[in-house]
This record gives structure tokens, sequence and C-alpha cells, in this order.
């Protein structure tokens, strides 16, 4: 069966490990399984490092024809040990059936070939100088938010792969794995110690991830399955659809759906450059219009038959902010986990992500107390 004849919920499995350092043997072989109709001369690898950061980022054309191209993704062998690969292959599997991924071709031991989808994309430097306002896109990205958190989708999770994507068991080990990276000696560089000295001991980190973790589900927040990287940086905005596609499902997993959005609106607010005054969030009236087009694409799917009421807008704008506070653990810790086993490239020193890592945490005890003491509307 020719590659162009597979459904969104075929994906092909290979065995075969790919080089990064020399990746063309490997994946010819795939493509030889992918796209048959490809003649081996023709097609061309083109690098697309620059756009990731634990991954090397391929694209694979045929004849300089763009509009069949193949994106390759192979994840970093260093960061193996902390991420769960098993789990996001079986996530990218639900997306591509319930069609929030591009179409997936196959998924190998170290990495995915993928549908190349042309769209507007933010890098890093536009958001952190604060260009992200678009409401249009804003809904847009609310509306794939909420097929992600469909009873749907979650019922394909749970349904083919039980247990993996169990809440409590993903709970439990993900802070253990933050635990047993954690870089107790520092990173052999006396001034990125020294700025690490700012960032809390593992056990006050996970002490105050619970205590999150805890509101958040005292304040009944929902439980979905999540992309938990959904940044304006990991999609694509398609203007002839009107649609967002998220990408880069590595986090995925259940969790609560507040953190999805805190991740969101936050970093389409300020991108990297952390806001300590909280000034730059979105305004009251785009958060509004987010959370609003979020609740009319979850009634459109069926997971609830009601009149959308201001007082549910509003109750999905505080237990966002709650979230925030975890996700700025959550990412801080990630990020200095990651400053420790990867090769960091030529865009982000160790220094870099160590000082942003503490800007989190500093976030997070500025307005932890002012937060955690919102109400929540019932």
């Amino acid at each position: 069966m020719a590659a162009e004849d597979v459904t969104m919920s075929a994906v092909l499995e290979c065995d075969g490990v790919i080089n990064p350092e020399d990746p063309d043997v490997g994946l010819r072989k795939i493509f030889k399984r992918i796209r048959p109709n490809w003649a081996a001369e023709k097609i061309e690898f083109k690098s697309l490092s620059k756009e990731g950061f634990v991954n090397t980022l391929l694209l694979a054309t045929h004849d300089e024809d763009i509009s069949n191209a193949v994106v390759i993704r192979i994840y970093s062998s260093s960061f193996d040990s902390f991420l769960d690969r098993k789990r996001e292959v079986a996530a990218l599997k639900v997306f591509n059936e319930r069609g929030l991924s591009p179409r997936t071709y196959c998924v190998f031991k170290n990495g995915v070939c993928m549908q190349y989808l042309q769209g507007r994309t933010w890098p890093w430097e536009e958001l952190t100088a604060g260009e992200f306002s678009n409401v249009k896109i804003m809904r847009a990205a609310a509306r794939e938010l909420a097929r992600y958190h469909s009873k749907k989708t979650s019922d394909i999770a749970l349904g083919k792969y039980g247990e993996m994507f169990s809440w409590e068991v993903e709970m439990i080990a993900i802070q253990k794995k933050v635990m047993d990276h954690w870089p107790d000696h520092g990173y052999g560089d006396a001034k990125t110690d020294e700025i690490f000295k700012q960032y809390p001991s593992k056990e006050c980190w996970q002490a105050a991830v619970n205590e999150i973790m805890v509101a958040l589900r005292d304040n009944g927040a929902p439980i979905a399955m999540c992309h938990l990287d959904a940044t304006p940086v990991n999609m694509f905005y398609m203007a002839e659809e009107d649609r967002v596609i998220f990408f880069d499902y590595e986090l995925s997993a259940f969790n609560f759906t507040p953190v999805d959005f805190a991740r969101f609106l936050q970093f389409s607010a300020s991108g990297l450059d952390i806001d300590l005054s909280d000034e730059r969030r979105h305004s009251d009236a785009v958060r509004s219009e987010f959370f609003r087009a979020y609740l009319e694409e979850q009634k459109l799917l069926g997971d609830f038959d009601r009149d959308i009421t201001e007082k549910e807008v509003q109750r999905l704008s505080v237990l966002t902010d709650k979230a925030v506070l975890a996700d700025y653990l959550f990412d801080s810790a990630m990020t200095i986990i990651i400053a420790q086993t990867v090769v960091v490239n030529s865009t982000f020193s160790r220094k870099d992500l160590i000082e942003f890592a503490v800007k989190e945490y500093t976030w997070y005890k500025l307005h932890k107390e002012r937060i955690l003491a919102l109400e929540v509307p019932m």
C-alpha cells in the first residue's frame, strides 16, 4: 500500500535506529516504505535543527517538491532516560487517529516521520518581543485544545493504552524522574553553580508541586488527555482553515486541563521574557475570548449540552492562574535537567538556561500566596 493511501490511524513502525550524525542511509531505507514512489536520487534531506532544541529535525523533499515533504524528528539519546518514548508514541498514535497531529507516516526506534505543514509559526525571538496577540489565532488554539481534552480523545487513549496514561501513575513517575535527575552536584562551572544556588532543593520543589496539585484537585480542575507543551513555538496556524495544529508530544499525558491553558497563555503573552510583575499577561477580554472559544468547541464535540455561562469562563480563568504555578515549577525543573543532560546549542548557553529556571521559580514565589488565595467560582 502506497504511503498516500495510509489512513490517519495507520502508523508504520520500523525497527531501525537513525544516526543523527549520519542519517542518510537509514532514512533512505525508511523512505522506501513510506514513499515508495520517490526516486532515491531525487530525495534531499535538509537540516532544520535550528528549529529544535532537544531533537534533530530534518526536512525531506522529492524533486524539490515542498507540497509532499516529510519532517523527520530524531530524538536526542541524552534525554531518553527522562522521557517516556513509548508513551510519546502512544500519544502520537492517539492524536493521529483523532486528526490532531500532522499526519504520521512512520515511527522508528529513535524518531518519527510526519507530514510537513505549511503555516504560520512563532520563533522564540518573536514571543520574547511580545508579538503574539491575534485574538483569532487565540480562539483557534483554544478550539484545538478542546479537541485534545475531549472525552473521545481520552477514551481512545485509555481504551487502547490503559495504565500507560494513568494520571496517578504519571504524577508519581514524573516527580521521581525529576528527583533522580536532579543536578545534586551542580554543573561544574562556578558562575552557573552560583546562579543555581538561588533555586530551591529538590525536596522543597517536590513539596511545592504537591501543594499546587492538591489545590487544583480540591478545586475540581478537570483531568483529561493533555498536550503539556502547547506553546506557540510548538504550533502551526493555517489561515485558510483558521486552525491551529500543535506538535512535539514528548510530554503528552493525562493531567489537569488548565495546565495546558497556563502554558499556552503564559508563553503567548511574554515568551521567554518572564514578566515578574505579571503585567504583560493577556487582557481579561482576550482571556475571556480564549476560554469561551474552548467551551464552545467542547459543546460542539458533545462533551456537554448546556448554555455556557460567564461563571464557567471565569472558573477556567482562575483555575488557569493556579495552574501557572504548577507549570512554572515543572518547566523550571525540566530546564535545570536539560541543562545537564543535553548538548546546549548556540542559542541557549547552560548559564542562560539556569537563569531562566531561577526566574520562573522567582515568579512562582512572588505570586504563589496571591494566586492560591483566589476563589474559584463554583
